[in-house]
């Protein structure tokens, strides 16, 4: 499978393609239970590329790329819902190149 999505609570879905429903249904994730700091984030991996997006749950927009060729690690804080979702939309889409237009900053922030 191309895609990994892993869950807040431990759960993993592979899949060849990801649907809007899926993505929807991981997003929510991020707005229930925000004070389990055990389990503060998601993320999908793009397994053809090599790209991992994390979102971590709470209010400071805090989401975390990673490069598993290049070993590199970037973040952007202070994002909105749907400003996330159009990144994971990026990746799931092939867009890598747009999603590494934004304005990232080294490390896990």
């Amino acid at each position: 499978m191309r895609y990994s999505l892993n869950h807040r609570w431990g759960d993993c879905t592979e899949a060849d393609v990801v649907t809007d429903e899926q993505l929807d249904a991981l997003l929510s994730e991020l707005t229930r239970d925000i004070e389990d700091v055990e389990h503060p984030d998601l993320w999908i991996t793009d397994h053809e590329s090599g790209w991992s997006l994390l979102a971590f749950a709470g209010d400071a927009g805090l989401v975390v790329l990673e490069d598993e060729a290049e070993n590199t690690t970037q973040h952007l804080r202070g994002l909105t819902s749907d400003t996330i979702r159009v990144l994971y939309v990026r990746l799931i889409s092939g867009q890598i190149d747009l999603l590494c237009q934004e304005h990232w900053q080294p490390g896990y922030g």
